[in-house]
């Protein structure tokens, strides 16, 4: 039950995660919301698990290999339980997505999850000009496409 809205990068490493960067146990009920960057196990729950069940994530993974909305890698598909990622392009686990186990979901479906963190949920608009913050929203409402 763990949640992170930091981006993470990894200059010249491996195993980058929202939650963990390598978990040899499960992950269960957690958020993540980040921009993540490394080389290979980039995902937006962990970069590599044993098991992830009902995650959530709005995730930008940015790596050269095994990179996933949900995860980078996972020991076996058959522990992945109930995952779901708002879709920019990327597949759930090194690329593709598994319906019932990681699959993608709109911004619309994710804001009617039972229980979702209303901060997972919130973004803010900051409006910069001449290199000042000239405004800052907070953004609760729907949120076109689900990007960041």
């Amino acid at each position: 039950e763990c949640q992170n809205y930091a981006d993470i990068e990894s200059t010249n490493g491996n195993y980058v995660g929202g939650i963990a960067g390598k978990s040899e146990s499960a992950i269960r009920k957690s958020y993540a919301k980040s921009k993540l960057t490394g080389k290979r196990y980039i995902g937006g729950i962990a970069g590599k698990t044993d098991i992830a069940t009902a995650c959530y994530t709005i995730a930008n993974v940015n790596g050269d290999e095994n990179t996933g909305a949900i995860c980078g890698d996972v020991e076996n598909k058959d522990n992945l339980y109930q995952n779901f990622y708002v879709d920019n392009g990327f597949g759930a686990v090194d690329g593709i997505s598994y319906s019932g186990k990681a699959a993608p979901i709109t911004f619309e479906e994710l804001r009617a999850v039972r229980g979702i963190p209303k901060r997972f949920i919130s973004f803010t608009i900051t409006f910069i000009a001449e290199d000042k913050i000239r405004r800052s929203l907070q953004k609760t409402d729907t949120l076109a496409g689900g990007n960041r």
